[in-house]
């Protein structure tokens, strides 16, 4: 499984990732925030995308 793009959704102590292949979602985590440098640095390059608040 290779995760071309990963939305990340940043949480006061928990991100909630979810990562995308050709446009479906192929995995989703729930990560400590301290974690989350850790966890990208395990992984083959990919796009990072962060989103703001919905209204």
């Amino acid at each position: 499984m290779a995760i071309e793009a990963l939305g990340i959704d940043l949480g006061k102590t928990v991100c909630s990732l979810v990562g995308y292949e050709a446009e479906k979602v192929v995995s989703r985590k729930r990560l400590q925030r301290h974690r989350l440098l850790d966890f990208r640095d395990e992984r083959p390059p990919y796009v990072d995308a962060m989103g703001g608040q919905r209204q």
